[in-house]
């Protein structure tokens, strides 16, 4: 009963028709200007990290030789590995790798 009354209300009535379809266009409208905002947001402070600190995709930390590095460079979901240069003081070396899909720890 309530769709029959609120359906013949609508089209029986044109302003209100009218009022009803500039409210959905203004929330489409805002709901779609929040969730860009948002988007924006989110995608700026990725490329914020990005530059700041690299676009690796996980750290192996421990104590490695270049020939290890070597073999991680030669796995199949490895582009690129480097050793960390700049870590902090008292912390352990770290090496970066470029899109992996995993991260290890060396024991």
């Amino acid at each position: 009963m309530w769709k029959d009354y609120s359906s013949s209300y609508i089209k029986n009535n044109r302003s209100a028709g009218w009022s009803v379809t500039i409210a959905a266009f203004i929330s489409a409208l805002l709901l779609s200007l929040l969730c860009g905002l948002f988007y924006n947001a989110w995608k700026y402070e990725v490329e914020r990290i990005e530059l700041e600190e690299g676009g690796w995709h996980s750290r192996i930390i421990g104590e490695l030789a270049a020939e290890d590095i070597e073999a991680i460079k030669n796995f199949a979901n490895v582009e690129d590995a480097k050793r960390n240069e700049k870590g902090q003081k008292g912390t352990e070396p770290t090496v970066a790798t470029h899109k992996t899909v995993s991260t290890y720890k060396l024991k």
